[in-house]
């Protein structure tokens, strides 16, 4: 459980590098991203047994970030995601970044996927396997279907 009281399927830790920070010496916005996607496809990965890119099915679709206080170099942060809303074909993540140590909230965030057939160039239902699976995350995080 976070320290907002929220539980979350699957957390990531994450270290902050120089590559990361902006001429202010601050974690730069751009660089957010790239944690929540790093953070959505190692579970993703993980629940599914993907292994390379050319089993991606799925694109995202949206992202929503809400800064709440900056990042600095070497701080150690935890990057948590949970399935929150599910649709035919699409499926909402929400996240939270917080500092390791002390728990202080640095960046909320929500993203929807969208499953997609690649060769087809179109969306695709979410198929039934994965559906159960972000079903069973979702209750087990204490989010109502």
């Amino acid at each position: 459980m976070s320290p907002g009281g929220k539980v979350f399927a699957f957390t990531l830790p994450v270290t902050v590098h120089l590559r990361d920070l902006d001429a202010l010496g601050h974690v730069n916005n751009a660089v957010y991203l790239t944690y929540l996607e790093t953070t959505r496809n190692r579970w993703v990965f993980d629940l599914t047994g993907k292994k390379t890119v050319h089993d991606f099915d799925f694109i995202l679709a949206r992202t929503h970030i809400q800064f709440r206080s900056a990042a600095s170099l070497h701080e150690s942060l935890n990057v948590a995601l949970r399935p929150v809303r599910l649709g035919t074909s699409s499926w909402d993540l929400e996240y939270e970044v917080r500092e390791a140590r002390s728990g202080r909230l640095v960046v909320e965030a929500d993203s929807t996927q969208v499953m997609y057939n690649y060769q087809a160039l179109r969306s695709m239902p979410i198929p039934q396997g994965f559906r159960r699976t972000l079903e069973e995350a979702m209750k087990r995080c204490g989010v109502g279907l």
